[in-house]
């Protein structure tokens, strides 16, 4: 840090201000199909835990099934196209039968 004209200046290390601006760079959004599980709790009138403590069941055996891309300038978990589907067929039998 530095003070210039009685202000604090912050400088980067030209190292990490290359990290950072590849970063920007590669920045990924969503793939078509892939659903956030915000998304999904509203298609189902769900709460968010009931939504991601569904998914967690395939989190070990399919880890390709969740990602994080960019929504709003934020990093947010999707799913894939193959757990919503699956979401979208067994959550609401799990939902009647409580």
């Amino acid at each position: 840090m530095y003070v210039t004209h009685c202000y604090y200046i912050v400088h980067y290390h030209p190292e990490l201000v290359r990290i950072i601006r590849k970063e920007l760079v590669e920045r990924k959004y969503a793939p078509e199909g892939w659903v956030t599980p915000n998304k999904l709790k509203s298609e189902f009138h769900a709460s968010p835990a009931t939504v991601k403590s569904f998914a967690e069941k395939y989190r070990d055996s399919n880890p390709e099934w969740f990602n994080n891309y960019l929504i709003g300038g934020t990093y947010t978990e999707y799913y894939h196209p193959k757990l919503v589907r699956i979401i979208r067929k067994e959550l609401p039998k799990r939902k009647n039968k409580e």
